[in-house]
């Protein structure tokens, strides 16, 4: 209508939708000659990029690669055996084709999950051994000669009750097999 050429470039670009223009040269209220070319710079919309692989890496590299990638990122938090901030799954994965600017969910490790050691003196082994496996540690039994506690009840643990310990890791119970036996001598004739 303005009796000039339009010169029509596409150029990705992730704030616009494709097919609106989002620049011109020369600019607006410029003058120029009937006749002249106007280039207009048209949106296809976001770039698309390879999502790189950022699993495996610490937290802090694996950021800079997206940004660098022109990638957005989300962290959520998850137990781990993995060292702590760790990223130790990725989505989208490696290798799949995303539009720059969108944000890929790094699952970062925080290390394993801690959980209360239950109390399970003065137990049954068999009783004790469910508790414990029912927080989620593994159990050791030990058997060892009491005195002071009946055969089958455990009367000592390791890590001790109410403390802290990794989930997952192994919880010692010395079960009494009852009072320490003693062969008698024959004393008869000393």
């Amino acid at each position: 209508d303005a009796d000039l050429d339009a010169n029509v470039e596409e150029q990705p670009n992730r704030d616009v939708k494709p097919g609106i223009v989002f620049d011109q040269n020369p600019n607006p209220g410029n003058r120029i000659q009937k006749g002249d070319v106007v280039t207009i710079l048209v949106s296809s919309g976001p770039k698309k990029v390879e999502v790189p692989r950022v699993v495996g890496k610490q937290f802090d590299e694996a950021i800079q690669i997206l940004d660098d990638a022109g990638l957005e990122w989300r962290k959520v938090e998850v137990f781990s055996r993995k060292p702590v901030d760790q990223v130790v799954r990725q989505d989208p994965k490696a290798g799949e084709e995303s539009s720059e600017g969108s944000t890929l969910v790094l699952r970062v490790s925080k290390g394993l999950e801690q959980v209360t050691v239950p109390n399970v003196l003065q137990q049954s082994e068999g009783d004790a051994t469910s508790e414990l496996q029912a927080s989620g540690f593994q159990v050791e039994v030990v058997q060892a000669a009491s005195s002071d506690t009946p055969e089958g009840i455990v009367f000592a643990q390791n890590p001790d009750p109410g403390t802290e310990a990794d989930k997952g890791s192994t919880v010692q119970i010395t079960v009494s097999s009852g009072p320490q036996q003693a062969d008698v001598p024959d004393v008869v004739g000393q």
